[in-house]
């Protein structure tokens, strides 16, 4: 006759004992993917549209934190996610893959969009796409503002820029901004016969997308940036991977950690074809550029619809 030790325990250990497998099977299986998401953008959100869509919600249960652009909230998300018995951390961006994989030892770690350095537990998706081609491209810039955050990976970026082979003299304009509070300065202090702004992809500059956009359209001039969530909020054009294809990318390497089938897995996946990306609206808003450039790119033109202005 076979015994079970529940029958000699009080009925409400019983229930509780039971209750709290119960709630960990649960929670293990809600936290199986824990992504990070630094800041509220359209970006991030095509990212995870991207990893959702190579992750089947029955099989693979993803916890999604959100830091709303706090590095203090940011920091203690990744401290939860430290007991949250997920299987794999998706961080996004690479200054939030940083301070998770300074807190994050002990499982697999997917840095998206991110440039860092790899081991056996750590992969990193991220593009590897130069805007100065598109810049050399069109012919009737000369003369253009470039803005960027004070990011190593920006910095090597300038650095690139100042190195490339431009086919006819140009004059740049250059703006570090530290700060959204360094925004409203930088765009005043811009000569009056700029012809574009350029901005070069991270959190600060994303964030402060409705302040080039308020300069440009004043100003009659394009805004090029580097990411395709940028012209959903009304940017003009970019030369990039879409975000969701880096979120596939990275949903991919997830999925096949999950299912132990990590062999063929590079630790760097590097994304580098890509296309032109070009928000109508904003394009037919400004006086600088024709709609032959668009017809005669070099590049596959892909139109990108402005999200509604809530």
């Amino acid at each position: 006759m076979q015994i079970s030790i529940f029958n000699h325990l009080p009925y409400n250990l019983m229930l509780y004992l039971s209750l709290s497998l119960w709630w960990m099977s649960f929670g293990w299986a809600e936290t199986r993917v824990s992504v990070v998401i630094p800041a509220e953008h359209q970006a991030m959100e095509d990212i995870l549209s991207g990893i959702q869509s190579e992750l089947d919600q029955s099989e693979f249960k993803i916890r999604v934190y959100r830091a709303h652009g706090d590095l203090n909230i940011l920091a203690a998300l990744i401290r939860q996610i430290q007991h949250d018995g997920s299987q794999v951390v998706v961080p996004i961006g690479t200054m939030t893959s940083q301070m998770t994989l300074s807190m994050i030892h002990d499982r697999p770690v997917v840095c998206c969009a991110a440039q860092v350095e790899t081991n056996d537990n750590v992969y990193s998706v991220d593009d590897k796409i130069v805007i100065w081609p598109l810049i050399d491209y069109l012919k009737d810039i000369n003369n253009w503002a470039l803005c960027y955050s004070a990011q190593d990976k920006v910095i090597d970026e300038v650095f690139d820029m100042k190195q490339f082979p431009f086919t006819r003299p140009m004059k740049v304009h250059e703006r570090m901004i530290s700060t959204l509070q360094d925004v409203p300065f930088a765009l005043q202090s811009l000569p009056s016969d700029v012809q574009a702004i350029v901005i070069l992809k991270d959190l600060l500059m994303v964030s402060a997308i409705p302040s080039f956009l308020e300069e440009c359209e004043k100003r009659h001039i394009p805004l090029i940036v580097s990411d395709d969530g940028s012209l959903k909020a009304g940017a003009t054009m970019a030369l990039t991977i879409s975000e969701r294809s880096i979120g596939q990318s990275t949903g991919q390497v997830v999925r096949r950690i999950l299912k132990n089938d990590c062999a063929g897995v590079e630790h760097v996946t590097v994304l580098d074809t890509p296309d032109l990306f070009v928000n109508m609206d904003a394009f037919q808003k400004q006086k600088v550029l024709s709609v032959e450039i668009l017809e005669k790119s070099p590049w596959t033109v892909t139109f990108v619809e402005q999200m509604a202005q809530s």
